[in-house]
């Protein structure tokens, strides 16, 4: 009995989320990510009992129909289900405290959270690493002037892919480590940044010129060079306040660049910045 009791539970739920309404392409980032969640489930031979999603919904409401139903399904049908599946942590939740929460509930009822981008939750070093970057997704979900640490790829094959939640030049295993090919040619924009010979413009053609591109594939742009210019993650820092008046913490991954590096490319760029205005 209990051999085809565990065969049963072996069942998956996938939700999946957007912020964007469908009439302005919520539907397409959707229709994606459900893609992605099914094919992981096919890999695993999981049978998929049903998909909830949210359009347009923010993360950081007290009300999600698509998420609420999908935790009272799991509730309903926990012996017939073991895994919600879900792109990346941020889909569940931009905040570390709903993702933790999120965690015990569906624990506590023997159903097991499982990322695409991400892998098995219940890894005590892959939680730590997944609620971590939930930090830093809450605080770039507070100050939307700032790009998303990473974009999402339209498909996926394997967990084993690069995360495409960590900035450009790191990968997960399964905290954040600098990634052999990007990680010099991002060292490299600093240094040339640092040195004050060379403008954004110069450096965006030198390292789109080496190869250097976004987890999805795409070129980066000056503005999405100047967000990575001055993202503390590159220093060896975590920034998890929207309030400049809290210093940034020490994180748990290795830096690219040195701090001294890093501050003398903030300092390149708030000159620039300042003889913009003049």
């Amino acid at each position: 009995m209990k051999k085809q009791e565990q065969q049963e539970n072996k069942g998956a739920v996938i939700y999946v989320r957007t912020a964007s309404q469908l009439q302005s392409g919520g539907q397409a980032v959707l229709t994606n990510q459900e893609n992605l969640c099914r094919d992981y489930c096919d890999q695993q031979q999981w049978p998929v009992e049903a998909v909830f999603a949210d359009a347009g919904e923010s993360s950081n409401k007290g009300v999600r129909p698509g998420f609420d139903g999908m935790l009272a399904f799991c509730n309903q049908n926990s012996h017939k289900i073991r895994y919600v599946v879900v792109e990346d942590s941020s889909r569940i939740a931009r905040n570390h405290s709903i993702v933790t929460q999120t965690i015990a509930y569906l624990k506590n009822i023997d159903v097991f959270l499982r990322l695409i981008v991400g892998g098995e939750i219940d890894d005590a070093k892959l939680k730590l690493a997944t609620i971590t970057f939930a930090e830093l997704s809450e605080h770039h979900s507070e100050a939307p002037s700032k790009k998303k640490l990473g974009r999402v790829a339209s498909r996926a094959s394997s967990v084993d892919q690069h995360a495409l939640t960590a900035p450009v030049g790191y990968r997960i295993n399964p905290i954040i480590v600098p990634d052999e090919k990007s990680a010099p040619i991002v060292r490299g924009a600093f240094e040339l940044v640092a040195s004050g010979s060379h403008s954004i413009a110069d450096v965006l053609r030198i390292i789109s010129d080496e190869g250097l591109t976004g987890h999805d594939g795409r070129p980066l742009t000056e503005e999405s060079l100047h967000n990575l210019l001055t993202n503390p993650v590159y220093g060896g820092w975590v920034d998890f306040s929207s309030d400049s008046s809290t210093p940034v913490v020490r994180g748990p991954h290795e830096p690219i660049v040195s701090q001294e590096t890093f501050e003398r490319v903030q300092a390149a760029l708030g000159k620039k910045k300042s003889d913009d205005k003049t």
